[in-house]
């Protein structure tokens, strides 16, 4: 499990931290099966750009968190979960809710400009 520096995590598997400094993590992201991440549109697109099946978190009071949020959820692009709910995770709970990412259509996402902006901003 990769971390970023910032987080505190308790776990039996195995952990690396990545410090702030830490060039080129889309690689990182790229080499994940899941991320759970803060729903900001570089991450975003680094995890859709991946391929990563994204669990995003849910933050009160953050607006466009919320925009992209149900706006990928709608595309079957991602999952979410409550800031809440991040002290202690439920590994079940987490595999059903990136269960309804369609992993087909995760696929299709291509590396260029176009496409990803084509797909965060396709209700607008």
């Amino acid at each position: 499990m990769f971390y970023t520096e910032g987080i505190n995590i308790e776990s039996d598997s195995k952990l690396v931290k990545l410090p702030h400094n830490t060039l080129d993590t889309q690689n990182y992201m790229a080499a994940c099966d899941a991320a759970i991440i803060k729903a900001g549109w570089g991450s975003i697109a680094e995890g859709l750009i991946g391929h990563t099946q994204l669990l995003l978190i849910e933050r009160e009071g953050v607006l466009e968190d919320s925009f992209m949020i149900e706006l990928l959820k709608s595309e079957k692009l991602a999952a979410s979960i409550r800031e809440d709910q991040l002290q202690e995770l439920d590994f079940t709970e987490i595999s059903k809710k990136i269960s309804h990412i369609d992993a087909n259509k995760l696929q299709t996402v291509k590396n260029d400009l176009n496409s990803v902006v084509s797909k965060i901003l396709n209700i607008v």
